[in-house]
């Protein structure tokens, strides 16, 4: 399976987007297999995030991250691209 972390939009009137693990070949608004948190682009905060370690079990069960989930969770997690995937 091809994991992916990344965006998914929600089915609201306002953009509001979702910080998913879900596998590659799915659509924007597929199914996914964790939220990992939330994420509001008119304010630009992220909200309801999970603790790092949720993130480093997927990166080690070799799902890959976005790039823009790498720009707007960076400060927040730290670096996740030293973590060796299993």
């Amino acid at each position: 399976m091809l994991l992916k972390i990344r965006l998914a939009k929600t089915k609201r009137p306002k953009p509001y987007y979702r910080i998913v693990v879900i596998d590659s070949r799915k659509g924007r608004e597929g199914r996914y297999l964790e939220k990992l948190g939330n994420y509001d682009p008119l304010d630009g905060r992220l909200k309801n995030l999970k603790p790092r370690e949720n993130f480093i079990k997927w990166i080690k069960y070799g799902a890959e991250i976005s790039k823009t989930i790498k720009k707007k969770i960076g400060k927040h997690i730290g670096d996740l691209g030293s973590i060796k995937k299993s």
